[in-house]
């Protein structure tokens, strides 16, 4: 998430932990361009939410094998949504 941030020329966590995110910015609603937030097990989860359509929120995630980023309809729970701050 800090390397698709920093391409942006936003600045990131400098963490690699995903709940770093937490702290980072300020808390939001889904909208387009936040940083989504979830707990998994053994960590975290984070997303760039792409839009929100009949209160569902979609994101962006890295796709498999590094081939670039790829829509999907988010779904984990978010315990944030937060935006640069």
């Amino acid at each position: 998430m800090n390397y698709a941030l920093a391409e942006r020329g936003i600045r990131g966590t400098g963490s690699a932990l995903a709940k770093s995110f937490l702290g980072w910015g300020r808390a939001s609603t889904p909208v387009p361009g936040a940083v989504a937030v979830s707990s998994r097990r053994g960590g975290g989860h984070v997303a760039i939410v792409s839009r929100v359509e009949s209160g569902q929120v979609y994101v962006w995630n890295p796709s498999p094998r590094g081939r670039g980023w790829q829509e999907v309809a988010y779904r984990h729970r978010a315990i944030s949504y937060r935006v640069p701050g």
